[in-house]
């Protein structure tokens, strides 16, 4: 039989709710699927079997790396698409095959040589390499800018998957280099995820002991520690969040100080932004100021962290230094400018920032200019109360 082209990947356990809408939706786009359960009670192995995948099993270890990696190497397609049983594929193409091959950059040359498992391709040096796909949370998507995320790659045995919990694709032990990743456009990623009691219920019986073992074994990553204060939080284990969060700040110390950002920068805007806001609270304005300043250094189109600083600066006393950070959320949203590696909620980039630069108008006595704010504000937001109260104030 000729080699597939596309081949789906994924690995599931008690997925059978969730696996009909996945495959039902992906199975006419590609020609091999192959699913790794991990020890599933649910009847998933036969519902992945009902729609013609490949179905095989591995023995779970605490380490999403080394299942994913084990089913890698039951594909034979060309080209991996690596999805989870609560996402799902939207295409706007007719055809995701064809949509890949018509790509000009994956057609190569003989400038290099790259291994696939079973043929020799010869590619450009700037040939594509993997896929970043949109990626959008169906929960609250409304309130959320997407992300993107690398979904669909070459299968080539460079590729593998690292890290226990949160893994990331890796090229060669490093992250895909930029100029062989493409941004394919037609076609995103919606994730569905799971009901708020749902994904209480998970971090208190899976996520949050499997974090504890890794950190107690080798320690966390400063972004693994981020979600690892993130759900202590949401179960409303406060102490156990703000002891996170301190060790968090401490590993961080040093970039602060030098100016040095972290070497591995994912999800580093987020935590300082965490970090800042937890700081503010505190009235620690001394550790706020050196947290928004490296951090805009580091990231100066994330608009969380321009809002941040804004609500510093005012609250130190200068709120008419604080108008520039405001309005550059609100610019930074209209131009389509901001970070993208990772989402943030939209209030910080709308709702919020117009309606700090309504109070501030309104307390330096410019009332037009304050209603103008308070409209711009209800304008993403019409049901915002503040805003809405302050124009009833200002308009009486």
């Amino acid at each position: 039989m000729p080699q597939p082209f596309l081949s789906l990947c994924m690995i599931v356990k008690n997925e059978a709710h969730n696996l009909p809408r996945c495959l039902s939706l992906v199975q006419p786009y590609v020609e091999e699927m192959v699913i790794i359960d991990t020890g599933s009670e649910d009847g998933t192995p036969e519902v992945a079997a009902s729609y013609g995948a490949k179905v095989s099993y591995f023995s779970w270890c605490d380490d999403f790396a080394a299942a994913r990696n084990y089913a890698l190497e039951q594909v034979s397609g060309q080209w991996v698409l690596m999805l989870d049983a609560d996402e799902e594929l939207v295409l706007e193409v007719e055809d995701l095959i064809a949509t890949i091959k018509s790509n000009d950059s994956i057609k190569g040359n003989n400038s290099t040589t790259i291994i696939n498992k079973d043929s020799t391709q010869i590619l450009n040096p700037l040939a594509t390499l993997a896929f970043a796909l949109e990626y959008e949370e169906m929960i609250d998507s409304e309130k959320r800018t997407p992300s993107y995320r690398i979904c669909l790659f070459r299968n080539l045995p460079e590729f593998r998957y690292e890290g226990e919990y949160h893994e990331a694709l890796q090229y060669q032990g490093k992250g895909v280099p930029s100029q062989n990743l493409t941004y394919l456009s037609g076609l995103k990623i919606q994730h569905y995820g799971f009901r708020p009691e749902v994904l209480h219920a998970k971090h208190l019986t899976r996520s949050i002991p499997m974090l504890e073992r890794m950190r107690e074994k080798n320690g966390l990553s400063i972004r693994l520690l981020h979600c690892l204060a993130a759900m202590y939080a949401d179960v409303e284990q406060m102490e156990q969040a703000v002891a996170c969060s301190g060790e968090i700040f401490e590993r961080l110390m040093p970039n602060l100080m030098t100016g040095t950002p972290p070497e591995d920068f994912d999800f580093i805007p987020c935590t300082v932004f965490s970090l800042g806001v937890q700081s503010l609270q505190q009235e620690d304005y001394e550790t706020a100021r050196l947290l928004c300043q490296q951090g805009l250094e580091w990231c100066p189109n994330y608009p969380p962290l321009n809002y941040l600083t804004g609500l510093v600066v005012k609250n130190l006393g200068f709120a008419r230094g604080a108008i520039a950070y405001f309005e550059y959320c609100l610019t930074l949203i209209e131009e389509g400018s901001y970070y993208r590696g990772e989402p943030f909620d939209l209030i910080y980039a709308t709702t919020a920032p117009a309606f700090e630069l309504g109070c501030i108008y309104q307390e330096l006595g410019e009332i037009e200019r304050a209603i103008a704010s308070f409209t711009n504000a209800l304008r993403f937001d019409p049901h915002y109360i503040p805003a809405q109260e302050q124009l009833t104030l200002l308009k009486s």
